[in-house]
């Protein structure tokens, strides 16, 4: 293998991290904006009382994980599509965005069957009834947004594997200023429609994510920067290869992300054991550190972005470099997350989460919480600590893959 000098290295690693800024930053905005809807919404809901917001709080955070399994599992689509434009495959970029597609839209069915049937889970895990026929009423509309919701997003972050992520910034933003007058119109009812309350919000919510996904459609149809790739030639043709490829690769990470907002999820349902008050409270604790880890979020979308483009361009040497870029400014979760399905390695990743959060972050929370008697702040301190020990694990996993990499090019090149 072709040795490179430590200028030459360093000299990529400043380009490296011009790219990956010139991706991660509008990804960044864009993640901000899209994470600022649900704390609108929980803004909103406060308006209507602290029962409301506790309600609305089961609701989102039950939506939130359900739709994002089905993402997780779409992922797989953007790594798979990274690595094939790194490769200068359009042609198969395009396969795997209409593939990916249709897999939104099988997803998309048992997770609104479960949305709509929550409310028998919900009473099963011990909420209050008055709390779940609010919730109920909440996820009866806003289930219809699931199919755009996860189609949309999918299509972002496509569009970010051909660095063309500024699309999904303007049509964020649209959506934000759109789903405040909505939802205060759909809940208080103006302009003749009926006073919805909860419900309202969860309409305004719907109606939200459709007109993202078709104002996306229309962008990346049209636009000069992505209209020439036409992403959408294959629309109406089953690839059952590619199909399968997509579900496989993302199985693991979905069910990664599952386990940990499933974790949110139970918080959030033990919080609802201590009262009303506790479950608000910890619904305005949970948007508020959404908001914060937007950029992150974003960040390890680019890392997915940049490490499949690399390992498409067979640079397994640059997809270290790019992971090297983002871990300067964030050496958190979410990048390694990002970094390792990048490689296309989630089965793993997934097994260390689920270890790391729920045997030591539910674990130790609950140990905190409630047999030591520290009240729901000990549920946080045991997710900070499973978290951080996922963080460690996940970044020396990245290295030993990539330099696995490496050594198997090398044995190759030699025979």
């Amino acid at each position: 293998m072709e040795q490179i000098t430590s200028t030459e290295f360093n000299s990529e690693l400043l380009t490296e991290a011009r790219v990956s800024l010139e991706l991660a930053v509008p990804l960044a905005f864009a993640q901000l904006a899209q994470t600022s809807i649900p704390v609108v919404n929980s803004v909103m809901m406060g308006l209507l009382g602290t029962q409301n917001l506790a309600a609305g709080a089961l609701g989102a955070i039950t939506f939130i994980t359900v739709s994002s399994i089905c993402l997780g599992i779409l992922s797989a689509g953007g790594a798979l599509a990274a690595e094939a434009f790194g490769a200068k495959n359009i042609e198969q970029v395009s396969r795997i965005n209409c593939q990916g597609l249709w897999l939104a839209a099988t997803l998309s069915l048992p997770a609104m069957l479960l949305l709509w049937n929550c409310d028998f889970i919900l009473l099963l895990l011990g909420q209050e009834e008055s709390n779940v026929l609010l919730t109920k009423s909440y996820l009866h509309t806003l289930v219809w947004g699931v199919p755009p919701a996860i189609s949309f997003l999918y299509l972002k972050r496509i569009a970010s594997v051909i660095n063309f992520p500024q699309f999904g910034m303007v049509i964020i933003v649209i959506s934000l200023l759109l789903n405040v007058p909505t939802n205060y119109v759909l809940m208080f009812g103006y302009l003749g429609f009926p006073a919805l309350g909860l419900a309202g919000i969860g309409w305004g919510t719907a109606l939200v994510y459709w007109v993202s996904l078709l104002a996306s459609c229309s962008i990346i149809y049209f636009h000069p920067k992505s209209r020439d790739y036409k992403l959408f030639r294959y629309l109406y043709q089953f690839d059952r290869e590619v199909f399968f490829q997509i579900f496989q690769t993302g199985w693991p990470t979905g069910i990664q992300i599952g386990m940990e907002l499933g974790l949110l999820a139970v918080t959030a349902m033990l919080m609802g054991k201590l009262g009303t008050s506790s479950l608000a409270g910890h619904e305005i604790a949970i948007q508020t550190s959404e908001f914060f880890l937007a950029i992150p979020i974003a960040i390890s979308y680019s890392a997915t972005a940049r490490v499949g483009q690399m390992m498409g361009e067979k640079n397994t040497v640059g997809s270290i470099r790019a992971a090297v870029v983002y871990q300067i400014f964030f050496s958190i979760q979410f990048i390694a997350v990002g970094a390792l399905l990048g490689l296309q390695d989630t089965r793993v990743p997934m097994l260390i989460n689920i270890f790391s959060l729920w045997s030591i972050g539910m674990g130790g929370g609950y140990l905190m919480a409630i047999t030591l008697g520290w009240g729901g702040v000990g549920f946080w301190y045991g997710l900070i600590l499973g978290l951080a020990i996922s963080d460690l694990i996940l970044m020396v996993r990245f290295y030993l893959v990539n330099f696995n990499k490496i050594a198997q090019r090398e044995n190759a090149d030699v025979l």
